[in-house]
């Protein structure tokens, strides 16, 4: 992958203002822009007051909110309510209203009107986060925000990834076409469309499965990531396609048109936050998504899974981006390791009879002799003479 480079002759508000332009002029029912996160990878937990042995108190969990998010899909997808939903008008509005203040905030920390890093507000967040917990709260309220006919999830996550370098995290952040690998299960297909410098365009099939119930949409995003300095960058993605995908798998399978169908996603926009420093980076994503409002006659069973759907899915995301980035540095490491791998056979002759690293050799000078019948100390030379090229 290319090296990232710098946006030149812009300032952090200037490219905020670009995309958030992008992002207004390009929404309508042909174009509109989606976060590079698996937002249907949403998973649950669960508070009980009930006391009970952590066998039953797990087994309680899973049925408990299994139930629930069934029936929360299936009114979803129900006739009475999927067909007549439709994105209007003044909740798009009131979308563009949220996307223009969270751009607001980042600008913010951008000119040093408040820290670069979330986790930097609060001392006890960062230390938290150094020791390896990945934490994740609502951005506002309780990260569900009533709008016209809809609502707006708002959460914001961070980690920390030791011995990374930023160029590491970029690696893995715009590794579109392995989205499917690092986001499984939620993310079941994707794919880069377009790459300009640190502009990419994207597609990715994302869907969530409960029992017997799918929901699915087809989508495509646009990603930008700007170089705030020389170990700090950030990143902001948001949908420009949200199709979703009735009977997924299924013989009848079929997209809708935009903005039509159950509602469970509209639109979706994240910022992401890289600093480097204490040995690795800190990674902080701030996921926003839009869907339909909920149903009065079940807003009681349906709020609180809504709270907790998001949160999980906030922290699935940046826990698998860590394992991802985790797995490309140990594969790199061993492949420059096999690089110092030196060929120890009669004198380096044609006919090798294994290997061993120079490193191996040098501190397991009786590994080297045994198993290839060289003596170290005599480099070029073997226990015997007759093997010793003329």
């Amino acid at each position: 992958m290319a090296e990232p480079s710098t946006t030149k002759g812009e300032t952090g508000g200037d490219v905020l203002g670009q995309i958030f332009d992008s992002v207004i002029t390009t929404q309508s029912p042909s174009k509109k822009y989606c976060a590079p996160i698996p937002q249907l990878a949403w998973q649950l937990k669960c508070i009980s007051v009930v006391m009970f042995d952590d066998d039953k108190l797990e087994a309680l969990v899973n049925v408990k909110y299994g139930v629930a998010i069934f029936l929360l899909l299936s009114l979803l997808s129900a006739p009475t309510i999927s067909n007549a939903t439709k994105l209007r008008d003044e909740t798009l509005n009131a979308w563009n209203e949220y996307v223009r203040a969270a751009n607001s905030r980042m600008e913010g920390r951008l000119t040093g009107n408040s820290p670069f890093l979330w986790i930097d507000e609060v001392p006890e967040r960062a230390q938290r986060v150094l020791q390896g917990q990945i934490l994740v709260v609502p951005a506002s309220n309780s990260g569900a925000q009533n709008v016209p006919h809809g609502l707006v999830h708002d959460w914001v996550g961070a980690t920390f990834i030791q011995r990374a370098t930023i160029e590491d995290v970029l690696a893995v952040v715009n590794d579109y076409n392995r989205y499917h690998e690092i986001y499984s299960p939620a993310v079941v297909n994707s794919k880069l469309l377009e790459s300009e410098g640190n502009e990419h365009k994207f597609s990715m099939i994302m869907m969530q499965k409960v029992l017997s119930v799918k929901a699915a949409i087809d989508s495509q995003y646009q990603s930008r990531c700007v170089q705030v300095s020389a170990k700090r960058w950030y990143c902001i993605s948001h949908s420009t396609e949200v199709r979703e995908i009735k009977n997924f798998g299924e013989s009848d399978e079929h997209e809708l048109p935009p903005d039509e169908g159950s509602g469970f996603v509209w639109r979706l926009y994240s910022i992401a936050r890289f600093q480097e420093r204490d040995g690795g980076v800190y990674a902080e994503l701030e996921a926003i998504g839009l869907s339909r409002d909920i149903p009065i006659a079940i807003r009681w069973l349906v709020n609180p899974i809504v709270e907790h759907l998001p949160r999980n899915a906030v922290s699935l995301t940046m826990q698998q981006t860590r394992d991802s980035i985790h797995a490309g540095m140990d594969m790199e490491m061993s492949k420059r390791d096999s690089k110092e791998t030196l060929e120890y056979n009669c004198g380096f002759a044609a006919t090798c009879k294994g290997t061993v690293s120079l490193e191996t050799a040098a501190h397991r000078p009786n590994y080297a002799q045994s198993s290839l019948g060289i003596d170290i100390s005599k480099r070029g030379q073997s226990k015997d003479s007759s093997d010793i090229p003329q």
